[in-house]
């Protein structure tokens, strides 16, 4: 009798056990899908910004090869040459 007081003694344990891993197990997969969407949001943040940057840098570049004295001093000879044949 002894034995089946002690086996019912762990599978109450045991249950209980199971509940509270459960729970934490959901609370921390919670907090997971909440860092995984912030870190969705401030990558496509990043992306927005770099896009942004390269424009604006592709305009300077077009601002500066319209001036002619920078044309001249940045320009390579091969470049010259190859655009006279």
């Amino acid at each position: 009798m002894e034995s089946v007081l002690n086996s019912n003694i762990f599978f109450f344990i045991t249950s209980i056990f199971v509940v509270i891993i459960s729970l934490v197990s959901l609370i921390a997969g919670y907090y997971v899908i909440r860092i995984f969407k912030n870190f969705a949001q401030m990558t496509d943040t990043l992306k927005d910004s770099v896009n942004d940057a390269h424009e604006h840098i592709a305009e300077i570049g077009a601002k500066l090869s319209a001036i002619p004295f920078l044309n001249f001093l940045f320009t390579s000879k091969k470049h010259k040459r190859h655009e006279k044949k």
